[in-house]
C-alpha cells in the first residue's frame, strides 16, 4: 500500500513558488497547475472527510438511542426489545457501508489525482 502525505496548500505554495521564483514559462504553468490540483484535491478530502464524520457520528449516535431503548425494554417487552435491537443492527450495517463507500470515494479521487501529477511530471521533465 502506498502512503500519501498531505502538505497544507500554503506551505506547497511557497515551496513551489521558492523553487520556481524567477522561471516564467511552462515550469511557472506547471507549478500553477499544481497548486489549482493540490488545492481541489485538498478540498475534496475535507468534503468526503466531514461526509464520513457526519454520517459515522449520526449513525452511532442513533444507535446508541436504540441500545438505551432496548436496555429499558428488557426483560419486560423482550419482543419489542429484540425489534428495536433488530433495527439497530439493520442500521450499523448501512452504516458501514455508507462509511465504505465513501473511504472508496476517497481512495478514487487520490488515484486520479496521483495520476495526473505523474502525467505533469512527466510533462516538466521533458520540458
Amino acid at each position: 500500500m502506498v502512503g500519501y502525505v498531505v502538505v497544507p496548500d500554503a506551505l506547497c505554495r511557497r515551496l513551489c513558488d521558492a523553487a520556481l521564483g524567477n522561471i516564467s514559462g511552462p515550469p511557472r504553468r506547471l507549478a500553477q497547475e499544481f497548486n489549482i490540483t493540490l488545492e481541489a484535491r485538498v478540498s475534496e478530502r475535507s468534503r468526503i472527510a466531514r461526509d464520513l464524520h457526519d454520517t459515522l457520528l449520526q449513525s452511532f449516535h442513533w444507535l446508541l438511542l436504540r441500545f438505551k431503548t432496548v436496555s429499558i425494554l428488557l426483560p419486560d417487552r423482550a419482543m419489542e426489545a429484540k425489534a428495536h435491537l433488530d433495527s439497530a443492527i439493520d442500521q450499523a450495517a448501512q452504516a458501514i457501508t455508507e462509511g465504505r463507500d465513501a473511504v472508496r470515494d476517497l481512495r478514487s479521487s487520490v488515484t486520479v489525482t496521483n495520476d495526473r501529477h505523474r502525467s505533469a511530471g512527466a510533462e516538466s521533465s521533458r520540458i
